[in-house]
Parts: structure tokens; C-alpha cells; sequence
């Protein structure tokens, strides 16, 4: 293995400013139907993107819309009783998403499942006022006041305030709410770090999650979700400037974007020692988060997209290769016994690029970093390592090739784990779209 993980023919052309150019929305509409109904078994939807010449797609300024319902009730916070919302799980829209598949001339070019789990990470590293302004506003609630709760000086209700952070706001049974979310796809969403060219045979799948993995409440029996679009920000290019762009890149654009794909894997309760493989074969792999989640069955409050069990840590390690990275194992516990969130919070702060940043926030503090409550919804903990500072190469872009070799995370327990759990596991990878202006087919490298 090499730690070179960028091939030349992965490199980046350098393009000039873009010069005259200007935007526009375009409205997709679902290549069957615009209706979902929430049911025991997941449901797809696709999407054909529509082509266009001398145009680029702005993942960064698209997104999803669509009016959901849920059938259910909630249950009001008391003393001995957390509250239990009704509506999606983690307070998100994204909840109701399981996969998002992009293709590419009918090639998959990125596959993120449990795309509920890793919408819920993400929602959790923002600031709480914008989980609870903000997005009570794009994600459907018209109730966000969350400080009624604070007027008792009940303790438990004082805490259940700040679990309505990461709970809906209460829903009402059968209403009808509108939600605007972005996608986490490299090529037609946030993770896009460049426009990619709107070239042919571009579709995107969606698969609706199940009522139980998507919906929170005391009850929930039934979602449905209609009028289902997805408005796409269209960057059209002055003829000229775009053959100076394909002057410049020898008759190929090319367009750069961080993919995320996802690997499970059942952990046993009293396991202490961990080796998690994880096959994940990439040129660049740039960084690695995971996660412990309760693996108590569908129908339990428990079993939440947005709950991250804290797993006892005492270290861990990634192994690529039969190397170690980092060489001296990240810490979770001191040495008296207690433990700490510190280091293994600041190397997740490392993958956002935000290790001191005043502006970075959370939604959960140490207690829930660190929970293995049985409180649903409340835990937070997620590990992460960023591979692009070990890979060696002088490049902008660069991480660890793992095309012939396999990944490990390795992990030591102080004690059995709070309950038997699944470990998600999401890469983040380096994913090159190319458009042949010759013939106007697309390709991609990953």
C-alpha cells in the first residue's frame, strides 16, 4: 500500500472564474408517483435529472421539498416520564429517508444507506437555537416553543426540555406540515464541493424508511408524504466561457465531491475487544465516523436514527494495511477510571475542519456525549478519525488508498456494553465526475 492516495488520473484541473453566468431554478417531479405512504416495508422513489447543455448543477443551492402527515399521539414529559413527541425521529424530515442513491448513465456512482443515521449526526452538529428556530421552520413544526417546560423547577422535566432538542416538536395527528431539506448526495447536494456538469443520464433513488425507523411518538402508525419534489439550482454558462472550460480541460470537465457510504455490524453486549472490518475500497478515503446504536427491535422508542450510545470506550485505532493511525491510540478514559469525551471529540472536530473554531456548535453537551441512558433519543456519542493529515501526498485533495487493503476499526471496552448495539460506520471518500464534451457522457472515479 502506498500513501499516495490521489492517481494522477485523479487530479483536479484547475478551472478559470466562470465569468458570465447566471441561475435558475428547475422543479423535478418523481418519475412515477408523487405520494408515499409510510408503511412496514421501505418504498423508492426516482428522479430523472434533466440534462442541459452549457449548464453546471449547484448541489449547494438544491434540496428536497415534500408535505408529509403522521397518524399517532404524544405523551407529555412528567417526573418519571421522558416526553415522547410525535413526529419525525431526531425532530428531522431526514428521518423519513433510508437510502440515496445517485446514478450515472446508469452506473451507481454513490450509495449512502442509513442515510437517517447520518442526516442525524450531521443535525446534531449545529447550534441548538437553530435546531429549534430554524428548523422548526424548514422541517415542518409550527410549534416551536420548547421553554414551557423550564417554568417547573422538576428536574426531570427540566432535563426532558433539553431532550426536545433532538425530539420533535409536537406534532398534530393527521396534520399536514411542509419540510425543506438539503440532501447529503456529492452530486446533487451539500456535498458537492464543486457545480458538476448537467449532463446526461443522471437519476437520483430515494428509499422512504419504514413508519417505525422514521416516525417518533407514543404512538405512530401510519405516514404519508405527497407532493414530493426536488428544486435543483441550474448555473447556465455563456457558450463561450464553457468551450474556454473545455479548452482548458482537454475536452473533459471534471467536478470533485466528498461521497459518504455506509457499513453496519452487530457488536455482542459483553464483546470488550473490538476489530470491526470495514470494506470500504476507495482511492481516498478521508475520514471515518462511527457510531454505536441500540439494536432493541423496530418497534422500541429506543431503536432512534438520532440515539448514539456511548459504548464504554477505553481507545481506539484505525487499522489500514496492518498500520495503526494514529500510532498512539485516542484515549476515552482517564486514569482514575472516569471517563472523557475530549480527545475523541476533537479528532471528530478535526473532519469538519473546525478543531477551535468559535463558530462550531452542538446540540448536545458532555452528559449526553457521554450517556448510556436508556432515555430515548438523548445520546450523542460519535467517534471519528481524519485520514487527509496521514496520507503523505502535498495535495489539496488527498487521503488513504484502501483499494487493496482492508480497514479496521479497533476499539477496547472498560466495561459490557449498556445493551447489544450496531455500529454504523460512514466514509467519507473522494469522488471525481467527469463530462466528455466530445460525446456527452459522464463518468465518475472513487
Amino acid at each position: 500500500m502506498t500513501d499516495t492516495a490521489i492517481s494522477p488520473m485523479l487530479d483536479i484541473s484547475s478551472y478559470r472564474s466562470l465569468g458570465s453566468a447566471r441561475n435558475r431554478r428547475v422543479t423535478v417531479i418523481p418519475e412515477t408517483t408523487s405520494n408515499v405512504t409510510g408503511s412496514t416495508s421501505t418504498q423508492e422513489t426516482y428522479f430523472s435529472i434533466p440534462s442541459s447543455k452549457y449548464s453546471m448543477i449547484n448541489g449547494q443551492g438544491s434540496y428536497l421539498y415534500f408535505d408529509y402527515a403522521i397518524t399517532g399521539s404524544s405523551t407529555l414529559a412528567s417526573e418519571t416520564l421522558s416526553p415522547i413527541n410525535l413526529g419525525p425521529k431526531n425532530g428531522s424530515a431526514q428521518s423519513f429517508i433510508k437510502t440515496v442513491e445517485t446514478m450515472v448513465q446508469s452506473q451507481s456512482c454513490e450509495y449512502l444507506d442509513n442515510y437517517n443515521v447520518f442526516s442525524a449526526i450531521m443535525d446534531d452538529f449545529q447550534a441548538k437555537g437553530r435546531s429549534a428556530n430554524v428548523g422548526s421552520i424548514l422541517q415542518g413544526s409550527i410549534n416551536p416553543d420548547c421553554t414551557t417546560a423550564r417554568t417547573t423547577a422538576n428536574s426531570a422535566t427540566f432535563l426532558n426540555t433539553f431532550q426536545a432538542i433532538k425530539q420533535p416538536f409536537p406534532h398534530t395527528n393527521a396534520q399536514v406540515y411542509r419540510a425543506c431539506i438539503p440532501i447529503y448526495s456529492a452530486v446533487l447536494g451539500v456535498l458537492a464541493e464543486t457545480y458538476v456538469p448537467a449532463g446526461d443520464g443522471i437519476r437520483l433513488r430515494i428509499v422512504w424508511d419504514t413508519i417505525l425507523k422514521s416516525c417518533f411518538g407514543a404512538t405512530a402508525t401510519a405516514y404519508t408524504l405527497s407532493n414530493i419534489r426536488l428544486q435543483m439550482d441550474y448555473i447556465d454558462i455563456e457558450p463561450a466561457v464553457w468551450m474556454n472550460l473545455v479548452a482548458e480541460g482537454k475536452g473533459v470537465l471534471k467536478s470533485h465531491a466528498t461521497a459518504i457510504a455506509n457499513y453496519e455490524t452487530s457488536v455482542a453486549l459483553a464483546d470488550r475487544t473490538q476489530s470491526i472490518l470495514i470494506p470500504a475500497r476507495f482511492s481516498s478515503v478521508k475520514f471515518l465516523m462511527s457510531c454505536w446504536r441500540n439494536s432493541a427491535t423496530p418497534t422500541s422508542l429506543l431503536n432512534s436514527v438520532g440515539s448514539r450510545l456511548f459504548p464504554n470506550l477505553d481507545q481506539f485505532c484505525v487499522n489500514i494495511g496492518g498500520k495503526n493511525y494514529p500510532s498512539t491510540n485516542i484515549s476515552a478514559k482517564l486514569s482514575d477510571g472516569t471517563y472523557t469525551g475530549a480527545e475523541t471529540f476533537m479528532e471528530v472536530c478535526r473532519i469538519f475542519s473546525q478543531i477551535h473554531s468559535p463558530q462550531f456548535d452542538i446540540v448536545f453537551d458532555v452528559n449526553e456525549y457521554l450517556g448510556t441512558t436508556t432515555l430515548p433519543s438523548m445520546n450523542s456519542f460519535v467517534l471519528g478519525l481524519c485520514f487527509e493529515e496521514y496520507s503523505g501526498a502535498n495535495k489539496l485533495v488527498s487521503g488513504i488508498d484502501t483499494n487493496s487493503t482492508n480497514l479496521y476499526l479497533q476499539t477496547t471496552h472498560s466495561a459490557d456494553l449498556a445493551t447489544a448495539c450496531v455500529v454504523d460506520s460512514f466514509v467519507g471518500y473522494d469522488l471525481i465526475i467527469e463530462l466528455d464534451s466530445a460525446t456527452n457522457s459522464m463518468s465518475f472515479s472513487k
